[in-house]
């Protein structure tokens, strides 16, 4: 009685021990996947300019990065051009990050705007 007692608590440990080292595999590669489908992770979240009066939220959307002004302006897609560079074309703007990522100046034309993370 004892014996089987032991094979059945032995059993449940091993299906046990496999189901969680599963549940851990599938968090590992959701995490993975998650991070692979957000390339631009380090670019995301608010900033504000003390030159202008709105803030600018920076969100992944189906894996492009959009720009979406408080108030009444509408998303815009950025699409990159270069090392932590992108433009609007259709808008003239211009969207150059430094390296890591805590500002970025828009441009349009002659004009210039330092946008911070807040």
């Amino acid at each position: 009685m004892k014996n089987i007692f032991f094979k059945a608590a032995f059993i449940l440990a091993l299906a046990f021990g496999a189901s969680s080292v599963q549940a851990q595999q599938q968090k590992s590669a959701a995490l993975t996947a998650n991070k692979a489908a957000s390339k631009y992770e380090s670019y995301l979240g608010q900033f504000s300019s003390k030159q202008a009066p709105f803030k600018i939220v920076l969100s992944d959307i189906k894996g492009d990065l959009v720009a979406t002004p408080t108030g009444d302006m509408p998303p815009v897609i950025l699409d990159l051009i270069g090392k932590d560079k992108f433009i609007v074309e259709t808008e003239g703007l211009e969207f150059q990050f430094n390296e890591a990522k805590t500002e970025f100046t828009v441009s349009k034309r002659d004009e210039t705007y330092l946008f911070t993370r807040d």
